[in-house]
């Protein structure tokens, strides 16, 4: 749309539907459910210190809120999950799906690591069959 001018009020309306208002309270569920015990030391260590127990700790207090560097180091270590928990308000279809997608490829891992304990049960049952005889 070249040459079309919108007014400041129209880009301020538009940039505050498609920006998201951050979920400390859905962020701070979020990692007390995966670590919830020294939640704080938890997160530090899972991002490889790259987002400080301290920052981590303020956050759960309500003293501060995220950054964007501190919530992409959370997406590179916990998937797209952190990234819904943060969103304040509907989230946007593709984030949807990458979280699905996400879900689903770890619990086809977990199906895959128990079909691999299933077949060495049965293999360690074959074995103690054929040394009875």
């Amino acid at each position: 749309m070249e040459g079309t001018r919108m007014s400041g009020n129209t880009v301020s309306r538009l940039r505050d539907n498609i920006t998201p208002k951050v979920n400390m309270d859905g962020l701070c569920r979020f990692l007390r459910s995966h670590h919830p015990v020294k939640t704080a030391d938890a997160v530090a260590a899972k991002t490889k210190r790259r987002v400080p127990a301290k920052t981590v700790s303020k956050w759960l207090h309500g003293e501060n809120g995220i950054s964007a560097s501190h919530m992409f180091q959370l997406a590179s270590a916990y998937g797209p999950d952190a990234l819904v928990a943060v969103w304040g308000g509907p989230v946007p279809f593709w984030l949807d799906d990458a979280a699905t997608a996400d879900a689903k490829a770890r619990r086809q891992a977990q199906i895959a690591k128990l079909n691999q304990e299933i077949d060495a049960l049965e293999a360690k049952r074959a074995d103690r069959k054929e040394a009875r005889g």
